[in-house]
């Protein structure tokens, strides 16, 4: 799942550089503020961004002028009915929910099909032969491929993607006002604006071996133990 643009760095890792005597700052200005409760706060808000469908983008699917299912009700959907679930998890069963919407109107524009034909070459039900159903199948699996390409489109997600859009718009998230009440629950009252002057906490807060991709990884696709309060 992790782009292989991406190295993978144990904590382990990161430790011996910090105790190598290694004068990239940049690097330990990095490794500093990604072991930081700042961080870690600001994580959290992203994952509530995300968990919020805030990343995603549904849109009615319409078909030959009706409407199956509105962007709102998809939106609705994925945040009322499958709240208890991962994002990942959440996604899957709407898709499948989408996927059980259109498998229910081509029944019916099936039935719509042969009636069109039958009308059109004055033919009772019992007399259509079976390569007339097939076509009929053929042509109504034709016109709904395409929106199963959307629905398919619009419940899936890259997480390298997000993972690269947490830090372009990072001082975004650490300014937010969700953030900013994790922060004042924790009595954290460190700024944003000096990376350097950021104090740590022990690495033993964070997962031994887990990177900041691991931790997005992890709370996006393991099954939520807890729902937002």
């Amino acid at each position: 799942m992790i782009d292989s643009r991406y190295r993978v760095e144990t904590l382990s890792q990161q430790m011996e550089y910090i105790l190598s005597n290694n004068t990239d700052k940049t690097r330990l200005k990095s490794i500093k503020f990604k072991a930081s409760s700042q961080f870690l706060n600001i994580l959290r808000t992203y994952i509530h961004y995300i968990e919020n469908g805030m990343c995603t983008d549904f849109k009615d699917i319409i078909i030959n002028g009706n409407l199956i299912i509105s962007a709102d009700e998809i939106f609705s959907t994925f945040k009322n009915d499958y709240n208890h679930f991962s994002y990942a998890k959440r996604l899957e069963k709407l898709r499948q929910r989408l996927f059980y919407l259109l498998e229910q109107y081509e029944e019916k524009r099936i039935s719509e099909l042969l009636a069109i034909h039958m009308q059109e070459n004055d033919l009772q039900e019992d007399t259509v032969t079976k390569e007339e159903k097939t076509l009929a199948q053929k042509k109504a699996r034709q016109e709904i491929e395409p929106l199963k390409t959307d629905v398919i489109q619009m419940t899936s997600f890259d997480i390298n993607v997000l993972y690269c859009d947490l830090y372009r718009n990072i001082e975004y998230f650490a300014k937010s006002d969700y953030n900013r009440s994790i922060e004042k629950k924790n009595d954290d009252k460190q700024e944003i604006g000096d990376l350097g002057g950021i104090v740590t906490v022990s690495y033993t807060h964070l997962r031994a071996h887990e990177t900041v991709l691991d931790l997005v990884c992890r709370l996006l696709l393991e099954k939520k133990t807890t729902q937002d309060k």
